[in-house]
């Protein structure tokens, strides 16, 4: 998607990488071809994988042993329409609006992808000695890729995502961002 509108500022996006994965909730909805739309009337917080301010929450359920993760992105504007395009790995792409209180739910399979992590190093906190990790392969999710869209009568907000999962070790569950990237733009809303 291309805008022919100037680049006004960069929006602010906090990228919460705090997710919680692998609580149990219970949740109907009608699925195609790996993604539904369903709504959204439970706390998103506890399962928060990464957040877009002004567009909406990524939220993430990754189970231990589950052939599939379901990753949901719900819309924080209660009275705007957002446009998702996405696609997961080399899938066609799919454009779909998400109306206020709704959400749009990926079936993510674990394991599908490696990303390559480069060595890296890094200031711990205070009273610890210097750290450093060296280079290695992360099993991943196949790429989410989506833009999300949104236009009101102020200003338009677009975020072009790239999202990628795995496990941290250890017995809880929780998955993590790894090899992810998030653009976002502010696009004023001219008024003729």
């Amino acid at each position: 998607m291309r805008r022919t509108a100037p680049l006004a500022a960069v929006a602010v996006v906090s990228a919460v990488a705090v997710s919680a994965c692998g609580a149990s909730q219970e949740q109907r909805a009608s699925r195609t071809t790996g993604a539904a739309l369903v709504s959204d009337s439970r706390s998103i917080h506890q399962n928060r994988v990464l957040s877009l301010a002004g567009l909406g929450t990524f939220t993430g359920r990754c189970p231990r042993g589950a052939r599939f993760w379901t990753l949901r992105f719900v819309s924080d504007n209660a009275e705007a329409t957002d446009t998702v395009s996405y696609r997961v790995g080399r899938r066609p792409r799919r454009t779909v609006d998400i109306n206020p209180g709704h959400a749009l739910s990926f079936q993510l399979a674990p394991n599908a992808a490696r990303t390559h992590e480069p060595k890296d190093r890094f200031v711990p906190p205070v009273g610890q000695p210097r750290g450093r990790s060296s280079a290695t392969s992360v099993p991943t999710t196949l790429p989410l890729r989506a833009v999300i869209y949104q236009a009101t009568e102020s200003q338009t907000l677009q975020a072009d995502v790239r999202i990628t999962l795995a496990t941290i070790g250890g017995e809880s569950g929780q998955c993590v961002l790894v090899g992810s990237s998030v653009r976002a733009y502010t696009y004023p809303t001219s008024l003729h």
